[in-house]
């Protein structure tokens, strides 16, 4: 997971959004999956000029059964 955080990453221009939406758990929970939830942490960015705007919101969709999702807007300095 962390190399296709990085892989995101790298996609993102100077100045630009990343919009990272997933299926969330807690960290002491099995993923299960697919599809593989992640955790609080996995959503954080691991590039040193991408910074979390606002932090991840945590939400309950609509879908039946509500499935939990995190969101996440990060921005890359420049």
């Amino acid at each position: 997971r962390p190399e296709a955080r990085r892989g995101m990453e790298r996609c993102v221009a100077p100045g630009g959004l990343l919009i990272d939406i997933a299926r969330g758990r807690e960290a002491d929970e099995a993923p299960g999956g697919p599809p593989w939830p992640l955790t609080r942490a996995e959503m954080v960015p691991v590039a040193e000029d991408i910074a979390l705007e606002g932090g991840i919101t945590d939400l309950w969709d609509d879908e039946e059964p509500p499935v939990r999702r995190f969101v996440a807007i990060a921005q890359r300095r420049g």
